[in-house]
């Protein structure tokens, strides 16, 4: 479901379909080097409609403080809410969070002592809101109903006070996975995420992939491969190094040729070299996945305000095609500027943290126009050699 307009399509005719129907299990690597619990996460709609039963003498502008009780990984705030009734002004909250535990909802009262300037904010009562009640099977997912509000001990009140609540929420459903990549150095303010470009020593640097709560995920490191081996038929070329929670090292990618190879050869990933140019700059593939990489903010990232419109050639969009979805699924977005991954889908989070390193060791060493030449520098020497052969 979309607020406002839809996307705008990458595509005027569909992806050719695979004959490949069933996904191959290509994350079964990843959980042998990271593996995150998953997190469920809720849409809710609030509005607070009246209030009955307020003390007597009790003047004020009333208004309702909502946050969770216990603040969760999501919603870890308190905001604001006019009542109905009072304002006769129609205010609805959205917001994100996990499903569980509950709301808390804090009755207010401001009364200003004659002067503008002069104001005091008083706590009325509280009244909490279960959210499993709102999810379980039986829940219809929306309620409205009148809640007794506790009161505060400096309140007294004769009957009790109640606020009418309206809510509804969505079924839980996977909340995406967010990873900062943070470079063992000093970084630029003008410069990706990687640190500037220079003559700088990198093989001792590390870039460090932690999640939303700061907890560290995998480090990782560019190495020239000290294997002098071939692969079908390609020299290796370059290693990426990982080393987990657990200390554990592994290397999770390597450069053969052009093309980069990733988690024992279960996904390749390479430049766009074909001639009909979709826009696209990277194709990743594994099993019977497709992902390709678009520059910019595309289909569910796409930016909708023109006026907070960030420099396009920050992000990348992962995109997969597929018979289920022919014009394209958007499944990760990487900020190359900041270093911040957002990946919707569990087996695609390690593919998309290397990617992102990758794409990002190209920018702090070549910078963003050389991103862009790669996949035409590779086309034409490919042709090149065909004509000689």
């Amino acid at each position: 479901m979309y607020r406002g307009n839809t996307p705008s399509p990458l595509r005027s005719c569909p992806y050719p379909s695979n004959p490949v129907t069933k996904k191959a299990d290509t994350f079964h690597v990843d959980h042998k080097i990271i593996h995150l619990p998953e997190m469920k996460i809720l849409d809710v709609m609030l509005e607070i409609i009246g209030i009955r039963n307020l003390p007597k003498g009790h003047k004020g502008d009333f208004f309702v403080f909502f946050s969770k009780s216990q603040p969760d990984r999501i919603f870890n705030a308190k905001k604001k809410l006019t009542i109905l009734s009072e304002s006769g002004e129609k205010q609805v909250a959205y917001f994100q969070c996990e499903p569980c535990g509950h709301l808390l909802l804090e009755l207010m009262s401001q009364s200003s002592h004659g002067l503008p300037i002069s104001k005091s904010v008083e706590v009325i009562g509280s009244t909490p809101l279960s959210l499993e009640d709102l999810t379980c099977p039986a829940s219809q997912l929306t309620m409205e109903k009148w809640l007794e509000v506790v009161p505060s001990t400096k309140i007294e009140a004769l009957e009790p006070i109640c606020i009418r609540v309206a809510v509804s929420v969505t079924t839980p459903s996977a909340a995406p996975y967010v990873f900062h990549m943070v470079y063992s150095r000093a970084f630029s303010k003008i410069s990706c995420f990687f640190t500037f470009r220079g003559r700088i020593q990198y093989a001792k640097n590390w870039t460090h992939v932690t999640d939303d709560a700061g907890d560290e995920i995998i480090s990782l490191q560019m190495r020239k491969s000290k294997k002098s081996r071939r692969m079908n038929g390609s020299i290796l070329q370059k290693e990426l190094i990982g080393i987990n929670k657990a200390g554990e090292t592994h290397t999770i990618a390597e450069l053969v040729g052009k093309e980069w190879l990733l988690l024992d050869s279960h996904w390749s990933l390479k430049f766009q070299t074909c001639s009909g140019d979709d826009g696209y700059l990277l194709e990743l593939v594994g099993g019977s996945r497709i992902v390709k990489f678009f520059p910019g903010q595309k289909l569910d990232y796409e930016h909708k305000h023109c006026a907070k419109r960030r420099n396009q050639d920050d992000f990348m969009t992962a995109i997969e095609f597929s018979s289920e979805h022919p014009y394209g699924k958007a499944l990760a977005l990487l900020d190359l500027k900041s270093g911040v991954v957002n990946v919707k889908e569990e087996w695609l989070f390690l593919p998309g943290i290397i990617t992102a390193f990758i794409l990002g060791d190209i920018l702090r060493k070549e910078g963003y126009s050389n991103l862009l030449s790669i996949g035409n520098n590779l086309k034409d020497k490919n042709t090149s050699t065909e004509e000689t052969n």
